[in-house]
């Protein structure tokens, strides 16, 4: 019957061959505080060892843990790696290669951002760095809808000012507009000032009257000249 260990009693690194990982019923892998619950399969025991950028990257976890579990991620050192001042230097390393992010290969900008970190002896890889950066950007996401939404008491957050500076702008935070298969357009009037957004409606309906002025227009002509063809046609049968 298999039974539980110290992990304390365990010398051997595990890897992908010497164990599995155990996971519930609905293929969730089990975490308790920033412990990874392991099989081994030599001894067919179970233990729980510390979430290690070692264990992310040979199990295939890298990306795919929780915000909590993200920040409380360890060095082989037993060091946690996402201090305040390293998730600091991210965002601030993210916003000066902007640009790549933007025109070029996100593969490149993230190396240039692990290269940057690494120059003040920070040793983070490019996939720890992007997996971090998405956390931080879902959870901005998160917290922006929460304290947008009527009713909600403000949440806070020690990264919420300095990511809200440079990503309240992006197109994918806050669309100017949203094209629509149905409508022709649609105005997103989140952020825009009463005003504008009345403007914005006046002239695309002066617009769109206007294009449906033309098309009754143009349809008007060609009956009358179906019309005008009509009785050239009558005429000539009754000279026959």
């Amino acid at each position: 019957m298999d039974s539980f260990v110290d992990s304390n009693n365990i010398d051997i690194e595990p890897t992908k061959i010497t164990h599995t990982l155990v996971t519930d019923a609905d293929e969730n892998v089990i975490v308790s505080n920033n412990n990874i619950l392991l099989y081994d399969n030599t001894t067919q025991t179970c233990y729980y060892t510390p979430m290690s950028t070692h264990i992310l990257k040979e199990f295939n976890l890298e990306g795919t843990v929780e915000t909590e579990k993200v920040d409380n991620v360890i060095n082989k050192n037993g060091e946690k790696i996402w201090t305040k001042e390293n998730t600091l230097l991210l965002i601030e390393t993210v916003q000066k290669y902007d640009k790549i992010f933007s025109d070029g290969i996100k593969k490149n900008a993230w190396e240039k951002v692990a290269q940057e970190c690494q120059k003040v002896n920070i040793s983070l890889n490019k996939k720890q760095c992007e997996t971090k950066w998405k956390t931080l950007k879902r959870t901005y996401k998160n917290i922006l809808l929460h304290n947008n939404t009527s009713g909600n008491a403000k949440k806070n957050w020690e990264y919420f000012d300095v990511l809200h500076n440079y990503l309240f702008q992006k197109p994918e935070i806050s669309p100017p507009a949203t094209a629509s298969s149905i409508s022709g357009v649609t105005i997103n009037k989140e952020n825009v000032l009463p005003s504008v957004s009345g403007t914005l409606e006046s002239s695309f309906c002066k617009k769109r009257k206007q294009k449906v002025s033309e098309t009754e227009k143009r349809h008007a002509e060609k009956l009358k000249r179906y019309d005008r063809f009509n009785d050239l046609f009558e005429k000539m049968v009754e000279k026959m």
